[in-house]
């Protein structure tokens, strides 16, 4: 339990918010998706041709940066997704 919790605080910071962290000289090294939002407000991941990888369920996403994860949000509360929407970490906190 305390390992997951410490993997979570680890990738929390370093997956910040989209906008928060502008820095061009960083390469994503991570999967190559990344968030949208749809007309209902709902977040997803898509690739660079605008193809649809993860469909739009989240309340809040955030970049895969330089690891193959990514941090979610649904209902207030945090878990962590994959490449291929599937729910590594559960929602908690």
């Amino acid at each position: 339990m305390p390992l997951i919790v410490l993997l979570f605080l680890s990738l929390s910071i370093a997956c910040q918010s989209p906008s928060a962290n502008n820095n061009s000289s960083q390469e994503n090294t991570g999967p190559k998706i990344y968030p949208f939002q749809n007309a209902d407000y709902k977040w997803g991941y898509m690739d660079k041709e605008d193809q649809i990888v993860i469909a739009a369920q989240f309340d809040r996403t955030y970049p895969f940066k330089n690891v193959a994860l990514a941090k979610v949000q649904q209902n207030e509360k945090y878990g962590l997704v994959n490449a291929s929407g599937q729910i590594i970490l559960p929602y908690r906190l």
